[in-house]
């Protein structure tokens, strides 16, 4: 397919410069453990400040710390965003995907109409309620 490869840690910054990380669009740091994300993006962002980096990253504590010495930009809660699609279809909503907008989230529905969705608490999920109630 003529994608160049390197094998390497992403957060090996002699790794980051080889790849010449300030000639690339974005740099995906995705992998399943949260401190090892947040490490390739600090490293990347010490390369190459300018460069956007994709992290995958949950609720971890250190996620705040980053952010405190990060400009981490748009952040999404994916789990959130998965869950509501989820759970639109399991209450028969024809929900065709879903957008986050600011702190708000919205189904979008067929004919590109948009319902609001209510989010549920960290420590408590109303939409159990919704979904056992139904």
């Amino acid at each position: 397919m003529g994608i160049p490869v390197l094998t390497g840690h992403g957060g090996d910054r002699a790794v980051l410069e080889k790849l010449h990380l300030d000639r690339a669009r974005a740099l995906a740091a995705v992998g399943s453990d949260d401190l090892d994300n947040i490490a390739v993006a600090i490293a990347a962002h010490g390369v190459s400040p300018g460069t956007r980096v994709v992290l995958r990253a949950g609720e971890h504590e250190a996620i705040a710390e980053t952010r405190s010495l990060l400009p981490l930009g748009t952040i999404r809660d994916v789990t959130s965003l998965s869950a509501a699609y989820v759970l639109a279809r399991l209450l028969d909503t024809p929900a065709t995907g879903v957008v986050a907008h600011q702190h708000r989230m919205f189904v979008q529905l067929p004919a590109d109409t948009f319902k609001p969705w209510p989010l549920a608490a960290r420590h408590g999920c109303a939409h159990v309620d919704i979904a056992l109630s139904s």
